[in-house]
Parts: C-alpha cells; sequence; structure tokens
C-alpha cells in the first residue's frame, strides 16, 4: 500500500512517481524537523544503553595491498586509544595546538 501526502496540491508529479517507484516519501526538511520535535525519545531507556563492546564506527582500508576491507570499532577500541595517548609522557595536546593531516577522512587517525 502506498500512502501520498495528505495535501496532493503541494506533491509535485516527480515526488508522487519516487513514491511509487522507490517507495521513499520525500519531505521538507521543516516538516522532518517538526516530526522530530513532535516525537519526543527518551535516550536514558534500557535499549539506548551503550556497552563498551558496541560498535562505534567502522574503519575501510583502502586495499592497497588485498580487497578493500571494513574493521568494527568498538567504544572499548576508541577507549583505550585514548588512554594510551592521555598517559603517554611524550604526548601533550593543548588548545593551541593546530595540525594539518592528509589523511583521507575514512582514515582512523584522521577521525
Amino acid at each position: 500500500m502506498i500512502s501520498l501526502q495528505k495535501n496532493r496540491s503541494t506533491t509535485s508529479r516527480k515526488e508522487v512517481i519516487i513514491e511509487i517507484m522507490v517507495g521513499v516519501k520525500l519531505v521538507p526538511f521543516e516538516d522532518f524537523e517538526k516530526s522530530g520535535k513532535e516525537k519526543q525519545v527518551d535516550y536514558n531507556r534500557e535499549e539506548f544503553k551503550v556497552v563498551p563492546e558496541d560498535c562505534l564506527t567502522f574503519s575501510y582500508t583502502s586495499g592497497t595491498t588485498g580487497p578493500p576491507k571494513g574493521a568494527m570499532l568498538s567504544h572499548k577500541n576508541l577507549a583505550s586509544f585514548m588512554a594510551t595517548v592521555a598517559f603517554n609522557k611524550y604526548t601533550k595536546f593543548s588548545p593551541e595546538d593546530v595540525a594539518l593531516s592528509y589523511l583521507p577522512l575514512p582514515h582512523i587517525l584522521e577521525r
């Protein structure tokens, strides 16, 4: 069953075709924001709790030495890395530090 927008006068023919063929309903960004404000979610509920083993991000290899791969990194992985940096006596960061990086954004060290 396909549900079209209630106000058909503001629905373009292209939007109707996209919704019928792909099953995607196009919504103006303002309506999207409004629906989010109307349906507040309590993120303190049990199903939203994060544990150290939960996946935090994916890191992908470029495939220069083999097929490209993706690795799942957990919250525990990142916390371990940050603790290593924080407690390393040779690594000191300050708000005045400036960094220039040439790594691609998906690279884990760029994150």
